[in-house]
């Protein structure tokens, strides 16, 4: 089993997708992963019925002979999703230290989660908003469950109204569209505010394609 690097449509703040976890019971109105996960229909009726299940074979595409990547974990599903297995994370948590040439990317929508478990020095911790004020305190919440020396991030996607986030403490932003057909395209003013709260706190910033801002950002933390 090989570890292959995505296609030019694919997350493009990463070099490779990886999901030993399938399914979220968030059920959050715009979710991506729920749609794609019903093509699975064929393969794995718990994919398509995006119902919280482990496929930890998958782990075996990782290996400590490989030359370092940038690995996002759970572009399927939520590290912090309540019905996730304990036995699962600890799991992947083993094959993640085991592997320390990578950088491991996971993103949550319920950061407080993060406190549950030790992470290895090669994880890179995010949460997930989607620009809303009373979402703004997640980022405090990031700060709190998460040790001052583990990099933290904030996804801003789908971008659903204006925010001026603190961003204190804040290592990278990504900013992002509602990836939904027919979803509209949301005004420059809203990324503008956030990068402007980047700058200040001189946290990087990777503005994703789908947004269509009007310039190029394609940052990563310590570039």
């Amino acid at each position: 089993m090989s570890l292959n690097r995505q296609g030019p449509n694919k997350i493009d703040w990463t070099d490779v997708t990886l999901n030993p976890v399938v399914g979220c019971t968030h059920g959050c109105r715009y979710c991506y992963a729920r749609r794609q996960a019903k093509r699975r229909k064929q393969s794995c009726q718990l994919c398509y019925d995006f119902v919280p299940h482990a496929h930890l074979k998958r782990l075996d595409k990782l290996s400590p002979k490989q030359k370092p990547k940038k690995i996002f974990l759970d572009s399927m599903w939520d590290w912090c999703c309540i019905d996730n297995d304990p036995e699962w994370m600890l799991t992947i948590l083993e094959k993640i230290s085991e592997c320390s040439q990578h950088t491991f990317q996971v993103l949550t929508k319920q950061p407080w989660g993060y406190a549950r478990y030790d992470w290895p020095a090669n994880v890179w911790l995010g949460v997930s908003i989607d620009g809303r004020d009373y979402e703004e305190k997640k980022i405090s919440f990031l700060r709190y469950f998460v040790p001052d020396e583990q990099l933290k991030f904030v996804s801003f996607e789908p971008l659903l109204g204006p925010i001026e986030p603190n961003l204190k403490e804040i290592d990278w932003v990504i900013i992002g569209a509602n990836s939904n057909r027919g979803a509209p395209k949301p005004p420059d003013e809203w990324a503008d505010r956030i990068i402007e709260k980047a700058r200040q706190e001189r946290c990087a910033v990777w503005v994703k394609n789908n947004y269509k801002y009007h310039t190029k950002s394609k940052e990563f933390p310590g570039d």
